[in-house]
């Protein structure tokens, strides 16, 4: 029973390819960097290859487009 318990807890795996990991991290710090154009390119970037950037208070949240 402590198994089922525990199964609801555990979040969704990650399945986001590692390119687009790499390229919401190379977003954070264009914008970190205050290179907005960069961030925008690269959020294009990123929806071009299917997935969606949404920024919240916790950071970026990726999904499939």
């Amino acid at each position: 029973m402590a198994h089922e318990v525990l199964g609801l807890l555990m979040k969704e795996a990650d399945t986001t390819p590692e390119e687009i990991k790499q390229l919401v991290e190379a977003r954070v710090q264009a914008k970190k960097a205050k290179n907005f154009a960069e961030a925008d390119r690269i959020r294009g970037e990123i929806l071009a290859k299917g997935y969606i950037v949404e920024d919240t208070p916790k950071g970026p949240k990726v999904k499939k487009a």
